[in-house]
């Protein structure tokens, strides 16, 4: 898969934006530096894996959430991610199954 610079910068723009919107602040980012492992996981993973993981990161509670760190932890915090995705879409079967079986039993009792 190619993946081109406006890609990789547009991943670097929105960790800023995630950010700056949690901290209100800039974070302080080497924009070609990290370039490099930017390229790498989103060829590794996809551009869309790799954003969808990096929201997920924000919502984690990490003090200051670096990038570097981001990048050493990408694949825990994708299985995290997928997990808990898992783990909703179960939940929300059983409780739909639980009202179903809810509904039968209070229609059979009436």
């Amino acid at each position: 898969m190619t993946i081109n610079d406006s890609s990789i910068y547009a991943f670097i723009q929105d960790y800023i934006k995630l950010y700056e919107a949690k901290y209100g602040s800039k974070p302080a980012v080497n924009k070609h530096k990290e370039k490099w492992a930017v390229k790498s996981i989103i060829e590794d993973f996809g551009v869309n894996e790799v954003r969808r993981t990096l929201e997920y990161y924000f919502i984690c509670a990490k003090d200051k959430h670096p990038l570097n760190w981001f990048f050493n932890n990408y694949e825990t915090l994708n299985q995290a991610m997928n997990d808990l995705e898992r783990d909703r879409k179960l939940r929300e079967e059983r409780r739909l199954e639980t009202m179903k079986i809810r509904q039968e039993y209070i229609n059979g009792i009436s």
